[in-house]
C-alpha cells in the first residue's frame, strides 16, 4: 500500500526513524524511515510505502518514506531480488540517488555497490546482474543517462554535431571511444572523422 502525505516531523528517535502526526489523526503518530534527513518541526512530503508481514505470530507494520513516488519503483525492482528485503532495499537507496544507481546498473559497476555497509561481492553482483537487464533495455533513459554523464566539452562537442545533423545516440557512441580529457576543438575533430567514416550521417 502506498499513502501520499504532506506532514510535520514530531520525534526522531536513535535509529533515525521519523514520527510524523498526520492532521486527519491528531492522536496517531506514523513511524516511518526516511530516505533522507529530516529535523523535528520540518514539513515535509512524502510517498509512503507500507509493509506488513507478520514476526513471531505478531504483525509487523513498517513504513518507508520517499520523496519521489519513481523511487518506489526502483525499491520494488530491489526487493524482488534474492536476498534483498526492503530494509536492504531502502538502505541502498539511502546511500545512493536513484539516478547514480541506475547509472551503476547500466554500467555493470557492481564494485561500487560494495561500498556499501552490509552489500558483499556476491549480493552486488546479483543485484546488478537482474536490475541492469531492466534498465538497459529502455532507450529513453538510457539516451538521458548518456547525456549526463557527459563533461562541458563533450556536451558542447554533441550539441554543435547535432546541429550539423548527427543523431546525438551515434555522436555520444564515439564520445565514449575517444579520451574524453582532450581538448573540445580535438574532441570535435576526432568525433567527425569517426562519424563520417562510418557513414552515419
Amino acid at each position: 500500500m502506498i499513502l501520499h502525505i504532506k506532514s510535520k516531523v514530531e520525534f526522531i528517535d536513535a535509529a533515525g526513524i521519523a514520527y510524523l502526526q498526520i492532521n486527519s489523526f491528531p492522536f496517531f503518530s506514523f513511524q516511518v524511515d526516511v530516505i533522507r534527513q529530516v529535523t523535528i518541526g520540518e514539513e515535509i512530503e512524502l510517498w509512503m510505502y507500507m509493509i506488513l508481514k507478520e514476526v513471531e505470530s505478531k504483525m509487523d507494520l513498517k513504513f518507508f518514506g520517499f520523496q519521489d513516488h519513481s523511487e518506489i519503483d526502483l525499491f520494488e525492482k530491489l526487493m524482488s531480488i534474492s536476498g534483498v528485503g526492503p530494509k536492504m532495499s531502502f538502505h541502498i537507496l539511502k546511500n545512493i540517488s536513484k539516478t547514480k544507481l541506475i547509472e551503476i546498473l547500466v554500467g555493470g559497476e557492481y564494485d561500487k555497490l560494495k561500498k556499501i555497509p552490509g552489500i558483499g561481492d556476491k549480493l552486488a553482483k546479483r543485484i546488478v546482474l537482474e536490475l541492469s537487464r531492466i534498465y538497459s533495455k529502455d532507450e529513453n533513459l538510457m539516451s538521458k543517462l548518456n547525456v549526463t554523464s557527459l563533461n562541458e566539452n563533450q556536451k558542447q562537442v554533441t550539441d554543435t554535431l547535432v546541429q550539423m545533423g548527427f543523431e546525438k545516440n551515434d555522436i555520444i557512441n564515439q564520445l565514449n571511444i575517444i579520451d574524453s580529457k582532450i581538448p573540445k576543438k580535438d574532441m570535435l575533430k576526432e568525433v567527425l572523422t569517426l562519424l563520417t567514416s562510418n557513414g552515419r550521417k
